[in-house]
C-alpha cells in the first residue's frame, strides 16, 4: 500500500517491474490479516486525504494492480460489472473511480465558467 502512496505523494506511477512485482504478490494482500491490519487502514486512508489532485489517479492504479479489489473485496466484487441500461457507459468499478475523477475536477474549479 505505501507504494501508492509513495508515488501520490511524489507525482509518478509505478514502474513496470514494480507493477509485475505487485501483481505477482497479490495473495499476500488478499488476507484477512491484511485487510484488518490497521497501517493498511492509514495507508489508504492517507491516499484518500492526501494530494486531492491525485486521489483517483492512485486508486485507478490500484485497481488496475488488483489491489483495491484485494484490499476492498466489496469493491474486488464489482470488477467489470455490467449495468445493462440506456445511462450507463462504464462498468461499475470505472464508474465509481471516473466519479472520483469528477469530484477531483469539481473541487478543482474546472467547472466554475460553465
Amino acid at each position: 500500500m505505501t507504494i501508492y502512496s509513495d508515488c501520490q505523494a511524489h507525482g509518478v506511477g509505478l514502474s513496470g517491474s514494480a507493477y509485475q512485482a505487485v501483481r505477482d504478490n497479490l495473495p499476500l494482500i488478499d488476507t484477512d490479516a491484511m485487510r484488518n491490519d490497521p497501517r493498511v487502514g492509514a495507508t489508504l486512508m492517507t491516499i484518500l486525504s492526501g494530494n486531492r489532485s491525485r486521489v483517483a489517479e492512485s486508486l485507478e492504479a490500484m485497481h488496475r494492480s488488483g489491489v483495491l479489489g484485494a484490499i476492498i473485496p466489496e469493491f474486488g466484487n464489482l470488477y467489470a460489472r455490467v449495468l445493462h441500461d440506456l445511462y450507463h457507459i462504464y462498468t461499475v468499478d470505472r464508474h465509481s473511480l471516473v466519479a472520483v475523477r469528477e469530484l477531483e475536477r469539481l473541487r478543482a474549479g474546472e467547472f466554475k465558467n460553465q
